[in-house]
């Protein structure tokens, strides 16, 4: 009960300062696939110019966001994490972009430069994220937008 609280009263700690937290690895206990918000089958959704903070609580942990998109449509991903960034990121991160299509565009280091990409097709692309050192945790930001410059 004790070790139960003292996880309740981090998690309402970090949901309290603004980090979407998804306690989880890729795989559960068993070996399957994990479920739960953040993960591939449950993905976090992303709004356009609304920056999403993230965390990454275990080694290994790869989280999922999702946007929609239009065909012909220039998306930019920025992201703020401990290299490159505001300063207020722990975590270095890395992923790929999977488009409507199945392309698969993989990324690093988007705060001076986002990535760019302008699908073929419209649906939902798929952002994977995780530490660039798969043995570490901590912080990170993330966002899409349309525009030219990155969302404050």
């Amino acid at each position: 009960m004790k070790n139960t609280l003292k996880s309740f009263g981090i998690i309402a700690f970090v949901a309290i300062i603004g980090f979407s937290v998804a306690a989880c690895n890729n795989n559960d206990d068993n070996g399957g696939e994990h479920t739960g918000p953040g993960s591939r089958s449950v993905p976090i959704v992303l709004q356009e110019n609304v920056w999403h903070n993230g965390i990454i609580t275990s080694r290994g942990q790869t989280l999922y966001f999702a946007f929609e998109v239009t065909a012909g449509t220039t998306y930019r991903l920025w992201v703020n994490d401990k290299y490159e960034g505001d300063g207020s990121k722990t975590l270095d991160v890395e992923g790929i972009i999977t488009l409507p299509s199945g392309e698969r565009i993989e990324w690093d280091d988007h705060w001076l430069d986002p990535e760019t990409f302008t699908p073929g097709t419209s649906g939902r692309v798929q952002v994977e994220v995780r530490a660039f050192m798969s043995s570490e945790t901590g912080t990170f930001g993330i966002v899409f937008t349309t525009g030219t410059s990155r969302p404050e």
